[in-house]
């Protein structure tokens, strides 16, 4: 994965053409996703489980690199609400002292 990240902001400052990232990136892909394969086949339920869902997703995994403005994860995203989750937990008297917790945390602990 840290190739293919590699690439894509390669891709993204213009070093590299999205032909070239394409290119470039088609063993990882193929990789990737003989890995999920090969993990769907384990006799490991949880692992099978999540490589089957995972690979439910498969054209998801790569729209970074087939649409221009996509970015490879959702760091974008948490950075734009970041500081309203550092100011909500700084004015929480229970919280303070306490780090934020990350958002799939609230919601899996019901």
């Amino acid at each position: 994965m840290r190739t293919l990240f590699r690439l894509w902001h390669r891709a993204r400052d213009g070093t590299l053409t999205r032909a070239e990232l394409h290119l470039a990136a088609r063993p990882v892909r193929r990789r990737m996703l003989a890995l999920l394969e090969e993990g769907e086949g384990l006799s490991i339920a949880k692992v099978s489980g999540m490589c089957r869902e995972m690979l439910k997703l498969r054209a998801a995994f790569f729209t970074f690199m087939d649409v221009e403005r996509v970015e490879p994860t959702n760091n974008p995203a948490e950075w734009a609400i970041r500081f309203a989750v550092l100011m909500a937990h700084r004015n929480d008297p229970q919280r303070r002292g306490r780090p934020p917790e990350p958002a799939g945390a609230c919601a899996g602990a019901r």
